[in-house]
């Protein structure tokens, strides 16, 4: 478990930041937006599955999730055509969702929801706002509160009374996360151990085993046995002491 209160207190806030690596973050991020060459969609069923993932897209967001972006419209078309998939706005522009969140996107963002779709799709969706907020944060990787407010077309102060309830609930958790980030940031609990996972894997990938050649190289360098002819006296003296303190 990560005790982030007592990290703060020992690193500072600004600290956190290099908990984190930026490559890292930015990959898992791919993976949860199925950005990745390995989570793009390959055919209708799953672009559906990436709709109810991740939620609401654009067309040309939906194109660039797929393995053959031209067919984005026509299969965007389709879906629609099975009432598997709608058309709605959100925060100003048209956007596509499953035909099983439009009750959700209704009732969270005041959506008018399109024509033909089945009553049963229609269902009054319980605490719907909080259930889009939590997806934004599970498919990101930290995020600031104008960022999720900008996205779902809703006030700043609204954000953060979610955001906050989602903390409370332990669903989320604060701070500054970010490299080079400004301010606070919110992130998913279980997308923030995903994101330590990660880091620690780069971390590992720098410190890799060398041939033997390069450490045959380094230890006469480091130990100061390739300079014999460097100057003496005490002040030498010490030096190679401190560099080698604790060897017999």
């Amino acid at each position: 478990a990560l005790d982030r209160d007592l990290l703060r207190e020992l690193l500072g806030d600004e600290g956190m930041r290099d908990l984190l690596d930026a490559d890292a973050i930015g990959q898992v991020e791919d993976d949860l937006q199925h950005l990745s060459e390995r989570t793009r969609a390959r055919h209708a069923d799953a672009v559906h599955d990436v709709l109810r993932r991740v939620g609401d897209l654009t067309q040309a967001e939906v194109a660039a999730r797929m393995d053959a972006p031209a067919t984005a419209h026509d299969v965007l078309g389709g879906l629609e055509a099975e009432r598997r998939a709608a058309r709605i706005r959100v925060a100003g522009e048209e956007r596509w969702v499953t035909a099983e969140d439009v009750a959700r996107y209704r009732d969270g963002l005041g959506v008018m929801p399109p024509a033909g779709l089945p009553a049963a799709l229609l269902e009054p969706a319980d605490d719907a706002l909080a259930g889009l907020v939590a997806r934004y944060a599970r498919t990101h990787g930290p995020f600031t509160t104008a960022d999720v407010a900008a996205r779902l077309g809703i006030a700043p102060g609204a954000a953060d009374a979610v955001l906050t309830l989602l903390r409370e609930r332990g669903t989320l958790v604060d701070g500054h996360m970010r490299p080079g980030g400004v301010g606070d940031e919110w992130c998913d609990a279980d997308v923030l151990r995903r994101l330590r996972r990660a880091s620690m894997a780069a971390l590992r990938a720098e410190v890799e085993a060398v041939d033997h050649a390069a450490l045959a190289s380094f230890v006469p360098a480091w130990q100061r046995v390739d300079r014999p002819g460097s100057a003496g006296g005490p002040d030498a003296l010490r030096d190679v002491i401190a560099t080698l303190q604790g060897v017999p």
